[in-house]
């Protein structure tokens, strides 16, 4: 039996107890390299038991290394060299798979696992486009929107268990990721407490400095604003500004490519800091750009 068999996506002689599970021998090992007992696995750097996990003893390309390049993706065991020749050149190491909660083919021949995928496992933003988008902010806009789905959007909490009213309108993305599908919740829920008449206006125009008002969004929570990141420190923020919209009467614009609904989603699922920045940047020059007359309006607090 190959002694690296796959016990519930992990390496059968390694990893939560798979030394207990595991048939294997010793002598089916490559000699010199892993010596296996019942009770532990033993690098030459040194020894862990099932309980306890250590890093690659060396990197892939450190000379002496055995002849198998494959290794365990849950753990540092050096796989069969029998049974897993050399990667060919150019090709790339089995690595985890993309959901921590679904393994996935390491590339092993003998692997029965379903194959791994390249996909990033925060499903980036840019895979929303801005016409869904779109299609959301005039579909929670629309007049049509019965009043208890609107009141259960606005309570909408998307850390926790998404109500049948959110995915009903989670429905036509085809997004079939957790944290992507949580962020779009957050932002329906983000577009139904902004829902109000009157014309729609850039979040960074809208936090700012206008003509005829009396005030603009404290500095200090719209860098705050800015600044965030992950869903849930980013909803608290985006409330906190919108509630100061809607009660000072300014709408806001959720769409376009440098819009509130693309840094709500920049922040909240995509790895890109960049585009992040880029946005941020791009609200702050609405924000921060005052009028001629209006220079010296007090912030409100």
């Amino acid at each position: 039996m190959v002694p690296n068999r796959h016990s519930r996506g992990l390496c059968s002689i390694c990893c939560k107890g798979g030394l207990k599970n595991s048939s294997s021998t010793t002598s089916e090992l490559h000699p010199g390299w892993q010596k296996l007992t019942a009770e532990s696995t033993t690098f030459f750097s040194g020894t862990f038991t099932n309980e306890r996990r250590l890093p690659m003893p060396w990197p892939r390309t450190k000379p002496g290394k055995p002849p198998c390049a494959r290794w365990c993706r849950d753990c540092s065991i050096v796989r069969s060299p029998a049974a897993y020749p050399p990667l060919a050149r150019g090709a790339s190491a089995p690595m985890r798979s993309p959901d921590r909660y679904s393994p996935a083919c390491c590339g092993a021949p003998d692997c029965g696992l379903p194959p791994q995928s390249n996909r990033n496992p925060k499903r980036s933003f840019t895979m929303i486009s801005s016409e869904q988008v779109a299609r959301l902010a005039r579909s929670i806009g629309s007049e049509e929107m019965p009043a208890g789905k609107l009141a259960v959007l606005r309570r909408l909490d998307p850390t926790k268990v998404l109500p049948p009213e959110a995915w009903h309108l989670l429905g036509g993305f085809g997004l079939e990721n957790n944290d992507a599908e949580r962020a779009v919740a957050g932002l329906s829920s983000l577009m139904a407490l902004a829902r109000m008449s009157g014309p729609a206006l850039p979040i960074g125009q809208a936090l700012g400095e206008r003509p005829g008002d009396d005030a603009k969004y404290a500095e200090i929570r719209f860098i705050r604003l800015l600044r965030a990141r992950g869903l849930s420190e980013l909803m608290h923020e985006a409330r906190q500004a919108i509630k100061w919209c809607v009660t000072h009467g300014r709408r806001i614009d959720f769409t376009g490519y440098n819009g509130f609904a693309a840094f709500i989603l920049a922040a909240a699922i995509d790895t890109q800091a960049s585009r992040v920045d880029a946005i941020a940047h791009s609200i702050a020059r609405d924000y921060f750009r005052r009028s001629e007359d209006d220079n010296t309006k007090p912030e409100s607090k």
